[in-house]
């Protein structure tokens, strides 16, 4: 009786194994914690349908883990977790570590972020650095390959945090001593530092989406529990009462 079973779960093995390597041959993407590191779902085409943004996975390690090989939209619909591949790009080469998607220069469309972590012409140590591109015309057009932000950072998001509609960069700077929250909005040809927190004992940050239009930072205070932000003009500070 054991050996039937082990042999229907060979035959079952076999018979996914054959059914993936046709769909992947085809154009497809398995769309599954094994194949991506990274996704996130959007209308960055255009055409006022969310696709799924994916980094594929890589076995290449970074200081922040695993980084991916492919930049891969997809249609947004599945079978059986395998999404029709619209556009692919390598982008192996600047360590993809995180996929993001918004509306950053104001031009109407969704650009698609990537966090990398690699070198730069006039910064030649390698950093994490904010990437956007626009993928509507199904060719990746660089809208803006930052070398850095004004101060190192360990994490970033897209996040609508002044209520105008777009939004904007929030990251986790690094200081000497600990670490503060700052926001970028987009000015002409790239982003400027519209606010900063004070300096703090933080973990981690996470977007809050509002039903005010002003999007919200959680900050994670470690044994302090967690506290709300948000931007009062050119700063950023807790929400009161909010810890």
């Amino acid at each position: 009786m054991k050996k039937i079973y082990f042999c229907a779960s060979l035959a079952l093995a076999a018979l996914f194994l054959f059914f993936l390597a046709k769909r992947l041959a085809r154009g497809y993407f398995w769309d599954s914690p094994l194949t991506r590191i990274s996704t996130v779902l959007a209308d960055v085409q255009g055409d006022d349908e969310p696709e799924l943004v994916a980094i594929s996975r890589t076995l290449g390690l970074t200081p922040y883990g695993f980084h991916g090989k492919s930049l891969l939209v997809l249609e947004d619909e599945s079978s059986w977790g395998f999404h029709r591949i619209i556009s692919e790009f390598d982008i192996e080469e600047a360590k993809p570590l995180k996929v993001m998607a918004g509306d950053v220069n104001r031009d109407g469309s969704n650009e698609v972020s990537v966090m990398v972590y690699k070198t730069a012409e006039f910064h030649p140590v390698f950093a994490l650095r904010p990437f956007f591109f626009n993928v509507s015309r199904g060719k990746l057009e660089a809208v803006w390959l930052g070398s850095r932000l004004s101060q190192p950072f360990v994490e970033y998001f897209l996040l609508d945090v002044n209520g105008d509609g777009f939004e904007e960069i929030v990251a986790l700077e690094e200081t000497r001593e600990s670490y503060l929250i700052a926001s970028y909005s987009w000015e002409s040809f790239g982003f400027v530092c519209d606010a900063r927190s004070e300096e703090l004992s933080l973990k981690s940050i996470a977007p809050i989406l509002s039903e005010d239009g002003f999007g919200r930072i959680l900050a994670d205070l470690g044994t302090e529990g967690t506290q709300e932000f948000f931007l009062d003009h050119d700063k950023i500070i807790p929400v009161p009462g909010n810890q």
